[in-house]
């Protein structure tokens, strides 16, 4: 049940990353990147749910002395913060991309938000977390070393 809110969470943000890549509609967007920000939070919750149970569960197992927990929770650890380090850049620069002059005016062209929308960055995220989250389930089935 835990996995389950944690990948609906993220699964939810996911999405998001990738229809900002179609929308053009500067309010939209804004709102999209909040919906995004909103979901972070329950997977963020989710998360911390789910470590508590597998730490949990690690006790009883005594898994803890084996080797490829702490290689899973290095994976845990790294596709993170890699996640966060190119996740978080994109969604500023396309909530940058959003604003309003206090002229009315856009900050940045329709073209060079089109541009920045083009990224490769929802791709290249959601590489990150599909294959992390293949290979920390690789380690917990088949728990090498």
């Amino acid at each position: 049940m835990r996995v389950i809110g944690f990948l609906l969470a993220h699964g939810a943000s996911v999405s998001a990353l990738f229809r900002l890549r179609k929308e053009r509609d500067r309010e939209k967007i804004r709102q999209l990147i909040q919906f995004s920000g909103s979901t972070i939070k329950l997977f963020y919750v989710s998360l911390l749910v789910l470590v508590v149970g597998g730490v949990g569960a690690g006790l009883q197992a005594h898994w803890f002395k084996q080797q490829w927990i702490w290689e899973a929770i290095g994976v845990l650890v790294v596709i993170s913060v890699a996640m966060f380090v190119v996740a978080r850049p994109y969604y500023r620069a396309i909530a940058e991309a959003t604003e309003l002059r206090p002229s009315g005016v856009p900050r940045v062209s329709d073209e060079d938000l089109a541009l920045r929308l083009q990224s490769p960055t929802p791709v290249v995220v959601a590489l990150l977390g599909f294959g992390g989250l293949l290979v920390i389930l690789w380690l917990m089935i088949f728990k090498p070393m």
